[in-house]
């Protein structure tokens, strides 16, 4: 994978022009970002509430639930930042967990209204993650054929 933010690069730039698929990918590591200190947060919120639900529950929406979502989408946060080789595959495991995020509510009934907003949002940052990081990669222009480095 191409890197996503290239040396000497801003990490905020002022134009409005949107590139696909790289600056989708650094909306999405925008995204794990957020997702990792969402996560940080529930944590602390479940660690006092765990022990008045069921296991089942805990598993899906408690503290091993945000233990394991802030771990994957921390870790495809870092390999993007350094751009990784292995960063395609974590991102696109974090994107398919959003869209878990959004199945869960068909499978169990747990606190959620079905069709909740926030489960239209997981499902849209899923897919846009799966679709961004899947998109192949135009060859890098410092790594082509007959470039001297």
């Amino acid at each position: 994978m191409n890197p996503v933010f290239p040396k000497g690069e801003p990490l905020l730039e002022r134009q409005w022009k949107w590139k696909w698929p790289n600056d989708f990918r650094k909306l999405m590591f925008g995204i794990f970002v957020a997702a990792v200190i969402a996560s940080i947060a529930n944590l602390g919120r479940a660690y006092y509430t765990a022990h008045e639900y069921s296991l089942l529950r805990n598993i899906f929406v408690g503290p091993l639930h945000s233990v394991f979502f802030g771990t994957i989408a921390g870790v495809a946060a870092w390999t993007i930042w350094k751009a990784d080789p292995s960063a395609r595959g974590w991102a696109i495991l974090a994107s398919l967990l959003n869209i878990m995020l959004f199945l869960r509510q068909f499978l169990f009934t747990i606190y959620n209204a079905p069709w909740d907003r926030y489960n239209w949002m997981e499902l849209c940052v899923g897919l846009l993650g799966v679709a961004c990081f899947t998109w192949p990669d135009k060859p890098d222009s410092s790594t082509a054929h007959g470039v001297n480095s």
